[in-house]
């Protein structure tokens, strides 16, 4: 299993069972589990929504987690801009794996709501700088600034 501590919450080996995915739920409280062979290689992800799915397919406690896993998920080497790993996150890819050259896990990034995702760059081009100073100098957030009606 990978040294880093907060691993031991998040890694779990294909071989395990669904209650063992359980009990880790049940410590990370992230909702997710990278899982990886027996040479510690990620072949899958698993969620708690993957296993109660497998709980309405009829899967009980002691089934092969393998069972569940997802082969298709999202990962990036080690290297990899921080850019392009922002932009595959989803809702449907909230925690990405980042792999060494032997795809095992080394680190993961995680997309939170407090994840800063810039919307736009603002253009301060042409008298858009004029205009944004004008506003600041003038009180125009208030209910009574001269901008509110022009909004």
């Amino acid at each position: 299993m990978s040294e880093h501590p907060h691993f031991s919450k998040i890694i779990i080996q294909q071989n395990e069972t669904i209650r063992e995915a359980m009990v880790l739920f049940d410590r990370n409280s992230k909702g997710i589990l990278f899982v990886v062979d027996e040479k510690e290689k990620i072949c899958g992800v698993v969620t708690d929504g993957d296993i109660r799915r497998g709980f309405l397919k009829g899967l009980q406690l002691e089934d092969q987690l393998s069972f569940v896993m997802n082969k298709e998920y999202v990962a990036f080497p080690q290297d990899s801009d921080y850019e392009l790993i922002e932009n595959k996150f989803s809702k449907k890819h909230t925690h990405i794996p980042i792999l060494d050259g032997n795809e095992r896990i080394v680190d993961y990034y995680v997309f939170t709501l407090d994840t800063r995702i810039p919307i736009a760059k603002p253009s301060l081009a042409g008298n858009e700088a004029k205009y944004l100073l004008e506003c600041v100098a003038t009180n125009w957030i208030s209910s009574q600034g001269k901008f509110v009606k022009r909004f």
